[in-house]
């Protein structure tokens, strides 16, 4: 797991759930939250933590960039999400250059909570994968949880076929490419390069191609009613559902 504060008010913790080796998880829980600090501070965030990832063109990539994303205490929702995005996206574009990225990934589950000036508190999440988020409330209710990336999900399973995989069963669901010699449980992660290769019918990738590096990004505001937040892998989620969890945890904190 990885966590940051990046100041007494906000909070950013999140799961990585490596697969075929533990190179990529390892890669992201490290650089995700420099990657995030830098777009949220700007310029500002590289002082102290720049020469730890001396990647070309960076720091001059976030300079333009924190630009449209200045932030203060009362940064706005979309501005978190791009953060998000383009954090997820330096990641992604890094992993190209791993060679043990070809066949070696990773999910996510990352969760930003900020206070803002009115003394609201907002949470944003980013997935990739099945590691899951479950919002739970005082009544220790499941008020919300993030929907796994799975291949078998219609609209996963539609972008998949259009870069020319299909979805087979074995043990599970799993996506198959003609190119590719082995087969992948989930539609979207970290790594696992070579089913992010353009394919020979299409001749370029569509949606993001037939294993996806694009997080999907929930946000809320935070009420009172709202009690705890749950990041598990699937290790969890194969043998517990979201209630049992619930419940497990406020017994707990109880």
């Amino acid at each position: 797991p990885s966590n940051l504060k990046a100041n007494n008010n906000n909070l950013l913790v999140g799961i990585f759930d490596g697969h075929g080796g533990k190179q990529v998880a390892d890669f992201a829980a490290k650089r995700l939250p420099f990657y995030f600090l830098s777009y949220f501070k700007g310029s500002s965030a590289l002082i102290k933590f720049g020469q730890d990832f001396p990647e070309s063109g960076f720091s001059k990539k976030i300079k333009s960039e924190a630009k449209a994303n200045k932030s203060d205490s009362a940064k706005n929702i979309i501005s978190v999400e791009k953060i998000f995005k383009n954090s997820f996206a330096h990641i992604e574009n890094n992993l190209k250059t791993e060679s043990y990225a070809k066949d070696v990934g990773s999910t996510a589950v990352v969760a930003y909570i900020e206070t803002n000036k009115f003394g609201y508190r907002i949470l944003t999440t980013a997935w990739l994968g099945d590691s899951r988020a479950v919002l739970v409330d005082k009544y220790n209710k499941v008020v919300w949880a993030s929907k796994d990336h799975k291949p078998n999900d219609a609209q996963e399973k539609a972008r998949i076929e259009k870069n020319g995989g299909q979805v087979v069963f074995h043990g599970v669901p799993r996506i198959k490419l003609p190119e590719v010699n082995t087969m992948l449980a989930m539609s979207r992660s970290f790594g696992d390069t070579q089913f992010k290769q353009p394919n020979s019918a299409a001749g370029k990738l569509i949606d993001g191609g037939a294993v996806s590096g694009e997080p999907e990004i929930f946000n809320i505001k935070i009420s009172r009613d709202i009690k705890f937040l749950i990041l598990a892998c699937d290790g969890v989620w194969d043998v517990i559902s979201n209630e049992k969890a619930a419940q497990i945890v406020a017994r707990e904190l109880n």
